[in-house]
Parts: C-alpha cells; sequence; structure tokens
C-alpha cells in the first residue's frame, strides 16, 4: 500500500512511498505535514478546518496540473484529490508481502500510524491561535533576511514562492509588510524561520 506525505501549508503532497520507514521520514506533526495511505485519512484533517476546500483543489491542481477554481464540495473534492494522488510515482522498492495474522484487541496495524485526539486538539489549538495572532506577529516594518544561500523549499509550491520573494529582495532583506503586499504568506514565513531558513527584526 502507498504512503503518502501530505503537507498542508504548502498545499503540497511531497511524495508517494511504498514503505512507512521511508514516508515517516518526512513526518512532521508540528507544521501540519502528515503521512496517510487512504482516502479516509484526510477525513480527520478537515474537522480543524486546516484542510480546506481551497486547499484541496491548490493541491489537485499541482498534481494534475490543472487550473480548477473550485468543486462541486468538500466530498468531492476529497474524492478527485485521492483520485489524482493515485498518479503520483511511488518512490523506493515495493515491500514483499508478509503472512499476516489477525491484530489482538485494541491492536494497530502495523505501519498505521493514525490521527490521534492529541493530533486534532493540536490542530484546532493552531488553528485558533493563528487567528489571535495573525494581525499582531510582525508590524509591516519588521525586516526579514534570508540567511540561506539559494531557495530550500520544494519548487512549485506556496512556499517555495513565498521564499523566493525574499531570496529576490536587496540583499535578500524585506520588510514584512512589501512581503505580503508581494504575495508572501504568513504561514510560510513562520515555517522558513522555524526551519533557520531567514531571521526576522
Amino acid at each position: 500500500m502507498t504512503h503518502f506525505v501530505i503537507d498542508i501549508p504548502n498545499e503540497a503532497i511531497k511524495g508517494a512511498f511504498h514503505k512507512w520507514d521511508d514516508a515517516a521520514k518526512h513526518l512532521d506533526k508540528a507544521n501540519m505535514v502528515f503521512v496517510i495511505k487512504r482516502q479516509e485519512d484526510l477525513i480527520p484533517l478537515l474537522h480543524p478546518k486546516k484542510l480546506t476546500s481551497k486547499r484541496i483543489v491548490n493541491m489537485y491542481n499541482n498534481i494534475t496540473r490543472k487550473t480548477v477554481k473550485r468543486m462541486a464540495d468538500t466530498d468531492t473534492a476529497v474524492v478527485r484529490l485521492w483520485k489524482a494522488m493515485q498518479t503520483i510515482e511511488v518512490e523506493g522498492e515495493k515491500p514483499v508481502k508478509t503472512p499476516q495474522v489477525p491484530p489482538l484487541d485494541g491492536m494497530t496495524p502495523l505501519g498505521i500510524q493514525p490521527l490521534t485526539e492529541k493530533d486534532v486538539a493540536f490542530l484546532e489549538s493552531t488553528d485558533r491561535e493563528e487567528t489571535r495572532g495573525r494581525k499582531a506577529k510582525w508590524s509591516d516594518n519588521t525586516k526579514i533576511t534570508a540567511i540561506v544561500a539559494e531557495n530550500p523549499r520544494r519548487k512549485d509550491t506556496h512556499g517555495y514562492k513565498s521564499m523566493q520573494i525574499i531570496m529576490e529582495s536587496q540583499d535578500k532583506t524585506i520588510t514584512y509588510g512589501a512581503y505580503i503586499q508581494a504575495g508572501g504568506r504568513r504561514q510560510d514565513l513562520s515555517w522558513d524561520l522555524d526551519k533557520g531558513h531567514v531571521v526576522v527584526g
């Protein structure tokens, strides 16, 4: 079974892998990067309103190279995204099937790590924090400076575009207000700051 790495803030499927261990290397729940293996695994991500219909459409367009603007409803969007994900080239060697025994009561099937109540609670809390702090975190005059030689983000993603705005500025420095006006996204800046790609202040 294929394991997909879904990066919610960057609206991208970062890869598809035969083995859980290969996919798990990209797992980063704190930054809303999850590993899923079934269409149903997308549903818990919808609950805290992080994986919105708009983000699903953007992921779908990134995979198919189409320019769909919207879909009929969230259920349709999930189905179409999952179908598109099946076209992604799977990386790594396909594991050899081994005989399986029925799981014991309360036992999680091997290789599956479903979202827990703690994960959902974390997503809900970050949603509230983002709403409360959107306007107060940085002022328009706050300076942002890139401290990497090259854009470390994956091309053709929102994160890459946001980082490129900083990289192409004079001396790799730009004010927060100019960054937002040029199309940069607050969540991408937070991610790059956490990863040490930029400094702020």
